[in-house]
């Protein structure tokens, strides 16, 4: 996954978005999700943190498929958290525009059986599927995202706020995963059509609703937790 600041924080060339109109239609800030495909998340690492190798709080710069700034995210946790739970843990990811304006906030519980064994999410969760529910705007639940794991790969559940599953994110599959350079999670319709992909990035159709679209993006931090924390 890709971010490279702290809360009022840019990304590494200083270019912004310029914001939308405002809209009725969905909670302000996500009016940035109308004009845009694509969306590259990047982490940022503390020169510090690197050398000594200590587990600090997550900060991510999201920017547009031209380089520009579209949101940034800090994740709010404990370092007892960090340390003892590692990318398990619980955390609050809080997303803020480039105006200051926290516009979503992504939820996962820490869920100490989480990952031990698969289950299905649909109709009701599993007590052992990672999670995380979106926000938008805070205290507003507009989407979930749940893990579901078969026999050969791990796929992701895309919810509305009703709970109804609207898309599904899966896996390169459990060899892919462990010894495959391409870690591309396709993202597909209930019918199984592919409409796009994530890789530390997501791809979607532009008309895809903003709702979903800012779901997904809790499902790249989702991925990234699950997947990637330890190795970066």
């Amino acid at each position: 996954m890709p971010i490279h600041s702290q809360p009022g924080g840019s990304n590494d060339n200083g270019a912004w978005m310029p914001r939308p109109d405002d809209s009725v239609d969905f909670p302000p800030g996500l009016e940035y999700l109308t004009l845009v495909d694509y969306i590259f998340v990047k982490q940022s690492h503390e020169s510090w943190e690197v050398s000594l190798g200590v587990e600090t709080r997550n900060k991510y710069v999201l920017t547009n498929a031209a380089g520009q700034q579209v949101y940034y995210a800090y994740e709010e946790s404990d370092a007892c958290a960090r340390f003892c739970e590692g990318k398990d843990r619980g955390f609050i990811l809080h997303v803020i525009d480039n105006s200051g304006r926290e516009v979503m906030r992504i939820i996962r519980e820490y869920n100490e059986c989480a990952g031990c064994c698969g289950g299905s999410c649909a109709g009701s969760r599993s007590s052992f599927s990672h999670q995380v529910t979106v926000e938008a705007p805070p205290d507003n639940i507009i989407g979930t995202v749940c893990q579901c794991a078969s026999s050969t790969m791990y796929s992701y559940e895309i919810s509305d706020q009703d709970g109804k599953p609207v898309l599904l994110v899966d896996s390169p599959g459990f060899f892919n995963m462990a010894f495959g350079e391409a870690h591309t999670f396709s993202i597909k319709t209930n019918s199984g059509s592919d409409i796009g992909e994530i890789r530390k990035e997501w791809s979607v159709p532009l008309d895809l609703s903003v709702f979903v679209k800012a779901t997904l993006i809790g499902a790249t931090f989702l991925i990234d937790f699950v997947h990637f924390e330890d190795s970066e």
